[in-house]
């Protein structure tokens, strides 16, 4: 008897000791910054568009290197905070960004986003606008259009800011895109004459791209601490998954097929004529990319007489611009793009 109890006081022990370390180790690992895994339930499936984002919601969203809340307003657009705590600019011109997650301020406050950011850089200027951010995460330019379609009424901008992405090429012409453990399903626009046609809609709805498996019910209740996101970017990043990129660098040049570039350029087109028409004007941003990209894109605002602006000057010689263990501005890169687009739009 003395024996077992022995063991047993040596089993609580170990016991006691290990749970010690784990929480020892997490508050350590979230005193230095880290956090754990919080995808933001702020997404719904759209038939027409793939997915939006759901109206007036307050969300979580986390990852290894970021904790943010989310917040959208009852358009569907997120807010720079709370809508009650935001104030209202009736009477200032409109600037409706469209874009992905670098215009949807992806890893950070929406405080620290390009869209806040930007309107606070034009605050106190000759073009005082009030700037709302239509970005969605995974939005190539064609949904960026079909939503402009249905935001146009609503918001009535008096600029209507592409915020372009080297990956739209490729993506105007993909009928799906995956993003964390699902794939979601997209519309393609289609080229009759040199018009483009929406097909593909209704799309389905999104599917896992990644099979659950066995030990999912313990990854889902591993995934709120900071180790196992730790944990989780060890692995990627020896499976060459994923690469560090806290140094400002330039993302890999997309493959420019002729399909992507003539179906984007029909697009650009089109956002164009349709926005004009309603008395306001489009202004394109190519976030950093390599010159090849920023030329072609470059030709196709410059056939339509579309003022462009490539942000990668902006972003030469800058260092600490990204998220350290993903792919997405931190403040100070939205700080840049915000203080580049800000000059233009300045001007008389």
């Amino acid at each position: 008897m003395p024996r077992a109890r022995g063991y047993r006081r040596r089993a609580l022990a170990l016991a006691f000791g290990t749970l010690a370390a784990v929480v020892a180790a997490e508050g350590l690992a979230r005193g230095l910054g880290y956090h754990g895994l919080a995808d933001p339930r702020v997404f719904q499936y759209d038939a027409e568009i793939g997915w939006t984002l759901i109206p007036n919601r307050h969300e979580w969203h986390s990852a290894l290197d970021f904790g943010v809340w989310i917040t959208t307003d009852a358009d569907g657009l997120r807010a720079g905070a709370r809508p009650a705590d935001s104030p209202a600019h009736p009477m200032r011109p409109t600037v409706l960004v469209l874009g992905d997650s670098f215009a949807f301020g992806w890893g950070v406050r929406g405080d620290q986003s390009f869209p806040t950011v930007l309107e606070g850089e034009l605050a106190n200027t000759r073009a005082p606008y009030r700037i709302r951010t239509a970005g969605v995460p995974g939005y190539s330019t064609d949904q960026e259009y079909l939503l402009w379609r249905r935001l146009a009424a609503v918001v009535r901008p008096k600029v209507v800011l592409l915020l372009f992405h080297p990956s739209d090429f490729s993506g105007n012409v993909q009928a799906s895109q995956v993003m964390g453990r699902n794939i979601y399903f997209k519309p393609r626009f289609q080229l009759a004459d040199g018009t483009p046609h929406l097909a593909g809609v209704p799309v389905p709805d999104k599917r896992e791209w990644i099979p659950s498996g066995v030990t999912e019910p313990l990854r889902r209740w591993l995934r709120p601490f900071a180790n196992y996101a730790i944990a989780q970017a060890a692995v990627q990043r020896f499976r060459g998954r994923q690469t560090n990129l806290a140094a400002a660098s330039t993302p890999r040049p997309p493959e420019l097929t002729p399909d992507a570039l003539a179906v984007t350029a029909a697009l650009i087109a089109a956002l164009n004529r349709d926005v004009r028409a309603t008395g306001a004007e489009v202004l394109v941003a190519l976030t950093p990319s390599d010159g090849a990209t920023a030329q072609r894109l470059g030709d196709i605002c410059r056939t339509q007489s579309i003022p462009f602006i490539d942000l990668q000057p902006a972003f030469s010689g800058q260092r600490d611009v990204l998220l350290p263990f993903d792919k997405h501005w931190n403040a100070h890169g939205h700080a840049i793009a915000a203080r580049a687009v800000a000059a233009v739009l300045r001007k008389p």
